[in-house]
């Protein structure tokens, strides 16, 4: 089963805020951006052959493995924790979870992009950057 997420959270969230500080104080652009992976309830037999994690306890010791459900639920919540962080501290952020196919269309297991899947992600950041200053007028 899931294990209770909130401590993770928590200490995910913080340490994205670090992040963005060091990022003002060094007074540089930072860009978030969401963590895209296959995982999904309706995974094909063949892609969920493809999937590699999801272990509970250490990899070399592991006493089971999440489902895919479970897995992608987990991964929602960190990516909306970010997004949710982006919006309350007017942060910089892109949902590339959200353009990337969960899919073998873009990953060749759980979370590594194929060479299908990075050219979406470098299309998709490129094109978000050069749609945003200092490369256009408009704001993101």
């Amino acid at each position: 089963a899931l294990p209770d997420l909130t401590m993770g959270l928590k200490e995910y969230r913080e340490r994205l805020v670090l992040l963005a500080d060091e990022c003002g104080i060094r007074e540089i652009r930072c860009l978030f951006l969401t963590q895209p992976s296959m995982w999904r309830a309706d995974l094909p037999e063949y892609e969920r052959s493809l999937l590699w994690f999801g272990w509970v306890n250490r990899v070399d010791d592991p006493v089971g493995y999440l489902s895919v459900s479970d897995l992608a639920i987990a991964m929602d919540r960190y990516n909306q924790t970010l997004l949710d962080l982006c919006v309350d501290e007017g942060l910089e952020c892109f949902d590339l979870a959200a353009v990337v196919p969960k899919d073998i269309t873009g990953f060749f297991d759980d979370v590594h992009f194929n060479e299908s899947g990075s050219l979406i992600v470098a299309d998709s950041v490129s094109e978000y950057l050069l749609s945003t200053p200092p490369f256009s007028n408009s704001t993101p």
